[in-house]
C-alpha cells in the first residue's frame, strides 16, 4: 500500500495515471492518494456561501495557498495565477462538484504570526522547496462570478526563511501497518520501531515570510490542553488546489496519540498544511497531514468521488499543534527554554496596523 498524503497526487486503479497541473506528471508507481472519500455529505463551501458568518470569513482570510513560484506572474498591481479547471486537470466527471472551478495551489497554510506561516512539513521539506514557493492570500471566491486566478500583488509573499520542517515518515508507516496488516512496505519502517502500535508521525513546517502581513490578523492556536474524542472540528484550505474551501461537520474520532488526532473531515490533495479548528473555541488544533483512503473511483473513463458514511473509513490525520509550541519558539530564537511565539499578546502588539512598518507604537513606548 502506498503512503497516502493529503498534499500530493494519486494513482487510481492499476493503470490509470493522473496529471496534476501543480505537480507535473505523476506516472511513477506507487503514488500517494488525492485524499479521502466524502464522508456523508460533501461539506466543502466557498467563501460566498458563508458570507454571513463574518468570524468564519475572518479566519479564512488568514489562511494561505501555496503555489509553485513559476505559477505566479506579477503584473504591476496584480498577480496572475496559473490555473486549470479541476475537471480538465484530473479528468473529473462533469457531474461532480467544482468541476469547472480553477485550481493551482499544491498545499495550504495558516498565518500564525505577523510574518509566520504554519503548514505541513512535506509541503516544504527544505530551504530550496521554500524558496521555490509563493504564499498567496485570498485565492478564493468571495462572491459568485469572481475570478480567483487574479489577486492583488501585495497578497503574494515569498519565503524569507524556512525556520523548521519536520516530517516523520518512519513513524507514519507504523500506522499503515496497523491499518492494513501485511500490505505495507517494511522499508519505510525503522527496525527499532517495529512493534510500536499507532505511533503518529509529526508533519509540520514553520516559514518566515519575506515581510510582515499587515492587512489580516494571525490565527490563534491551542497552546494548552489536548483535543478529545468527539470534539467538533472544521478545516479551511485548498482541496485539490481549489480556491479556499471551508469544510465542517467533522468530529475527532480518535485522540490518544502523542503526535496526531484522527477526524472525518472532507479533505483532498492540496489540504496538506490546512489549519484544523475547534468548532467551539475557533482555535487551531491541528495541521492537516495525511489520509489513508482512496477518494475517487473510475466510471466511464472519468473520476467520481467515493462516498462513505460519516464516521466510515480510516479517517484523516492532523498533527497536534500543542506539541509544536515549544519547538516553534525554539525555531525562532534558538533557545530550548524560550517562550513560544504564540504567547498571549495584547492586540495592539500582535502585528502592525495597516500602513505601519516595523514596530508597533505600543512596543516602542515600552522601550
Amino acid at each position: 500500500m502506498p503512503l497516502r498524503l493529503a498534499g500530493q497526487g494519486m494513482r487510481t486503479g492499476s493503470h490509470a495515471c493522473l496529471r496534476l497541473a501543480f505537480l507535473g506528471s505523476l506516472c511513477a508507481a506507487p503514488l500517494p492518494a488525492l485524499g479521502v472519500p466524502i464522508y456523508g455529505d460533501d461539506d466543502r463551501k466557498d467563501l460566498y456561501e458563508v458570507a454571513d458568518d463574518k468570524g468564519l470569513v475572518r479566519l479564512a482570510r488568514s489562511t494561505v495557498a501555496l503555489f509553485k513560484a513559476e505559477k505566479v506572474k506579477l503584473e504591476k498591481e496584480s498577480a496572475k495565477l496559473e490555473t486549470e479547471t479541476l475537471g480538465k486537470t484530473i479528468n473529473l466527471a462533469a457531474s461532480e462538484r467544482f468541476h469547472d472551478q480553477k485550481q493551482g495551489a499544491f498545499c495550504s497554510g495558516a498565518l500564525v504570526g505577523p510574518d509566520l506561516v504554519l503548514t505541513a512539513g512535506h509541503c516544504v521539506l527544505t530551504e530550496g522547496d521554500c524558496q521555490k514557493t509563493r504564499f498567496v492570500f485570498d485565492f478564493s471566491i468571495p462572491e459568485k462570478g469572481h475570478d480567483p486566478a487574479r489577486v492583488p500583488a501585495k497578497n503574494v509573499y515569498q519565503c524569507g526563511k524556512l525556520l523548521k520542517s519536520t516530517w516523520d515518515i518512519g513513524r507514519l508507516a507504523v500506522r499503515l501497518r496497523i491499518d492494513t496488516p501485511g500490505s505495507y512496505d517494511e522499508a519505510f519502517e525503522p527496525d527499532e520501531r517495529r512493534g510500536h502500535q499507532w505511533q503518529g508521525g509529526k508533519d509540520w513546517a514553520l516559514v518566515k515570510l519575506d515581510r510582515p502581513v499587515l492587512d489580516r490578523e494571525p490565527l490563534a492556536i491551542n497552546k494548552t490542553g489536548k483535543i478529545g474524542k468527539g470534539t467538533r472540528v472544521f478545516v479551511i484550505g485548498h482541496p485539490l488546489g481549489l480556491p479556499t474551501k471551508i469544510a465542517g461537520n467533522g468530529t475527532v474520532r480518535v485522540s490518544p496519540f502523542e503526535d496526531f488526532f484522527v477526524s472525518d473531515l472532507d479533505i483532498f490533495s492540496g489540504n496538506s498544511g490546512s489549519p484544523v479548528f475547534n468548532a467551539e473555541t475557533k482555535l487551531i488544533e491541528g495541521v492537516m497531514s495525511r489520509a489513508f483512503d482512496d477518494s475517487f473511483a473510475e466510471a466511464g473513463g472519468q473520476l467520481k468521488h467515493k462516498v462513505l458514511p460519516q464516521g466510515g473509513g480510516k479517517g484523516v490525520d492532523a498533527t497536534r499543534v500543542e506539541i509544536l509550541v515549544k519547538d516553534l519558539g525554539s525555531a525562532l530564537t534558538g533557545k530550548k527554554d524560550s517562550s513560544s511565539v504564540f504567547d498571549d499578546q495584547r492586540p495592539e502588539d500582535r502585528y502592525p496596523r495597516p500602513g505601519e512598518r516595523g514596530e508597533t507604537p505600543a512596543a516602542r513606548e515600552r522601550k
